[in-house]
C-alpha cells in the first residue's frame, strides 16, 4: 500500500510542476538604468534578481526564472513568469517595458542583384572595399560553419578590434571559426525553456551555434558570404553566389 501512495503522490506531484510551467511564459523586462534601488545591491545580477524576488509569491527560488541578464543594448532580464506575476512586476517604477518573447516567421532575402550592384564595375560597391574592415554580427538560427560561404581563403587576418568568442557546444568547436566566420555564440534557454511545452511548432536545435534550421546560414551567407561559384538549388539556378560584403568578416549568434 505505501509504494502505491507514493506513486499517486508523485504522480499528483507531476501533475502540479507541469501545469504551473504551461503558465508561466517568457517575458524580456526593460527596467530603468538608473534605477533608485540599483545601489543598493552588490551586482546587476543582484539587482535584477530582486525584482523576482519580490514578484515571485510562493518559496520557488527566484534565480530559476531568470534565462538572461542584460545590460549591452537595455538594462534588464529575460525571465518566466505567471499571468499574476507579470501583473505584478508591471506596476514597479522602475520597469520601463515588458515584452513578451515571441516566435518570429523568418522571411526571404534578395541578393546583390536586387539592388543593381556590379561586383566587377564602379561605383558604392566597389568603393566600399566589398565590405572589407567592416565586422558584420548576424542575430538568427544559428550557422553551418562548413558551407563554402565561410571559406576564408584570400581574407585578411582577424581584425585587432575584434573582442568576441568562438563557443562551443554541440557538433561546434572553436575551430570551426577562421578569419571570415571569425565568432559565434548561443542562446538557447529560451528555446529549452519553450519547448517543455511539448507544441508541435518546436524545433529541435542543436546546443551551439550550429544551424539546424538554414535559415541563418542563408541570412550570414547573404550578408558576407564568399563567392561560390556554381551555387545550385538542386540544380536549378546555377550561377555564383555571394554576399554583399564579401570581403567583411561575420559573427554569428
Amino acid at each position: 500500500m505505501v509504494p502505491k501512495t507514493r506513486l499517486l503522490c508523485s504522480i499528483l506531484l507531476l501533475y502540479i510542476l507541469c501545469v504551473h510551467a504551461q503558465n508561466l511564459q517568457t517575458y524580456i523586462v526593460q527596467l530603468h538604468p538608473q534605477g533608485l534601488t540599483k545601489s543598493s545591491f552588490s551586482s546587476r545580477l543582484h539587482w535584477h534578481l530582486s525584482f523576482l524576488e519580490k514578484t515571485i509569491s510562493n518559496n520557488e527560488d527566484s534565480s530559476s526564472r531568470l534565462l538572461y541578464s542584460y545590460s549591452s543594448a537595455i538594462e534588464g532580464f529575460a525571465a518566466q513568469l505567471s499571468p499574476v506575476e507579470l501583473e505584478t512586476l508591471q506596476k514597479s517604477h522602475e520597469v520601463i517595458s515588458i515584452r513578451p518573447d515571441r516566435r518570429l516567421e523568418i522571411q526571404t532575402t534578395y541578393s546583390y542583384k536586387f539592388l543593381g550592384l556590379n561586383p566587377t564595375g564602379g561605383g558604392a560597391w566597389l568603393n566600399s572595399r566589398f565590405g572589407r574592415g567592416a565586422i558584420i554580427g548576424v542575430l538568427d538560427t544559428g550557422v553551418w560553419p562548413e558551407s563554402p560561404s565561410f571559406d576564408d581563403q584570400g581574407m585578411p587576418p582577424i581584425p585587432q578590434k575584434w573582442r568576441g568568442t568562438c563557443q562551443e557546444g554541440q557538433d561546434f568547436s572553436a575551430s570551426n571559426c577562421n578569419r571570415k566566420l571569425i565568432g559565434a555564440r548561443f542562446f538557447s534557454k529560451g528555446h529549452r525553456v519553450a519547448s517543455l511545452s511539448s507544441s508541435p511548432d518546436i524545433v529541435s536545435e542543436y546546443v551551439s551555434p550550429r544551424d539546424s534550421h538554414g535559415h541563418g546560414t542563408h541570412t550570414a551567407s547573404t550578408a558576407a558570404g564568399a563567392p561560390v561559384p556554381m551555387a545550385s538549388v538542386l540544380g536549378n539556378g546555377a550561377g555564383e553566389a555571394r554576399g554583399m560584403a564579401p570581403r567583411c568578416p561575420c559573427c554569428h549568434i
